[in-house]
């Protein structure tokens, strides 16, 4: 009976934390989503000039919510996540740190805002592809192990 009771406990916990590690990438991809939706939304509006100030603030705000989740895991680190992640995520988090070009350089030919905010698109798209990838051979190892 206790050896029973200890092999069904250490399946509890496996079952758990694989239930956590769910839970977490899968709010890591809501996250990520947000800011690919943010930059996606600013590039449009450069070309088209058409997101009025309440689409923006609501903008900032779900891409500032996101900003503040990546954090959060970034602070938790490897406890839940593959140790990959939280590198590609610190990644991910350093080039989410630069800022748009100024009002001013906008001004000068080239459209640098456009270019930055596509820019930024394409790194959160990129980080996006090679997480699903981590977080695939994570779940199925822990699943598997199981």
């Amino acid at each position: 009976a206790l050896v029973t009771s200890l092999v069904a406990l250490r399946n509890f916990r496996r079952e758990r934390m694989w239930d956590l590690k769910v839970e977490t990438y899968d709010s890591i991809f809501a996250a990520l989503y947000d800011f690919y939706e943010f930059f996606r939304k600013q590039v449009q509006s450069e070309v088209f000039d058409d997101l009025d100030e309440e689409e923006l603030e609501a903008e900032k705000e779900s891409y500032n919510e996101a900003s503040y989740y990546l954090g959060s895991i970034l602070f938790t680190g490897e406890f839940i996540i593959h140790p990959k992640a939280v590198k590609e995520l610190e990644e991910l988090n350093r080039n989410l740190q630069l800022k748009e070009p100024g009002f001013l350089e906008n001004l000068l030919p080239g459209h640098k805002r456009y270019k930055f905010y596509k820019a930024q698109k394409s790194l959160v798209s990129e980080s996006t592809d090679r997480l699903r990838i981590i977080a695939k051979k994570d779940l199925k190892a822990k699943w598997a192990s199981s």
